[in-house]
């Protein structure tokens, strides 16, 4: 069986509550958005890894940089989106799926682009040991 990636457990978890999915529906993509994707939505990405170890072995946890970017036509529309975003995965934590903690490290703010495209890019230490998927 394969291991559960921790792209695919941030992206279970966005799609499980419920402050997500009513701001972003199932509008989660891994990396980038489909063309002409409906506003607002979310994209998200591993950006880095680094296995823990302890004198004697590797320890198995693992800690991933996940970058959650979203995209909204209003600022208004963006807070609510990363409001529920960060609510979501801040102090998350799920065993079944090997996830030992979630913590949001930091945000920046784009400027609006030339599109009328508002975003903000949140990013998490997400502590994971491997497990299989389901």
């Amino acid at each position: 069986m394969a291991l559960l990636s921790p792209e695919e457990a941030i992206c279970g978890r966005l799609k499980a509550v419920t402050a997500v999915t009513n701001v972003l529906s199932q509008r989660i993509f891994p990396q980038d958005a489909t063309h002409d994707s409906t506003l607002p939505h979310a994209v998200y990405q591993r950006t880095d890894s680094e296995t823990q170890q302890t004198l004697s072995a590797s320890s198995r946890l693992t800690q991933y940089s996940i970058d959650v970017e979203v995209f909204a036509k209003t600022k208004t529309e963006l807070h609510t989106a990363g409001v529920a975003v960060v609510g979501a995965l801040q102090g998350w934590k799920d065993l079944t799926k090997g996830v030992q903690g979630c913590f949001h490290k930091s945000s920046t703010v784009q400027a609006e682009s030339d599109e009328g495209v508002y975003s903000i890019t949140h990013t998490f230490a997400l502590w994971q040991k491997p497990v299989e998927a389901a």
